[in-house]
């Protein structure tokens, strides 16, 4: 990747991996600015190394304000790459609330609704809810199949949660 970044990329590749927080922030603040994307992996990098609530914070505003068309297909890749010990409801909460169209990705989002962490099933069904009306006929119908067999397979609170959803979903 390094060879193919600008000098400006690899300014802000070096800021990102120090572990100075100002140098960071500045860092993210000129990739906001800049529009870049070539970096977001390193981004997640970053969000994933660093537990503290205040970077994080800073790094999920950058990641929504990004305009690029080529955002969710790098989001989510990174996503679904990548182990999840921290963090990741706020991460599926981005998708949301970004401006940009996740409805490609909708089917990647099925696997976090049937997390045993509630807060990241609901996140998941957040983004299923916002994007599932941008699909066909058919598209809408094979998520909503695999969101009833997920709620037959689930108990408790987990499956309270996915049959409210059902319940809430148009049947179109």
């Amino acid at each position: 990747m390094e060879n193919k970044l600008t000098d400006q990329e690899k300014a802000w590749l070096e800021s990102l991996k120090s572990e100075d927080r100002q140098r960071i922030y500045t860092a993210l603040n000129d990739m906001r600015e800049a529009g870049s994307v070539n970096l977001l992996p390193v981004v997640f990098d970053v969000y994933q190394a660093f537990p503290d609530e205040e970077l994080r914070e800073k790094i999920v505003m950058f990641l929504r304000d990004l305009k690029d068309k080529r955002v969710p297909e790098i989001f989510m890749r990174e996503l679904k790459s990548r182990k999840w010990e921290s963090g990741l409801p706020m991460m599926l909460s981005t998708c949301w609330q970004s401006a940009l169209d996740f409805s490609p990705y909708l089917e990647d989002f099925l696997p976090y609704a049937d997390a045993d962490d509630l807060s990241v099933q609901m996140e998941a069904l957040t983004n299923i809810e916002e994007y599932f009306y941008n699909k066909n006929a058919d598209g809408q119908a094979k998520v909503r199949n695999q969101l009833k067999s997920m709620a037959i397979g689930a108990n408790g609170p987990k499956r309270d949660l996915l049959m409210s959803y059902l319940q809430g979903m148009k049947e179109v």
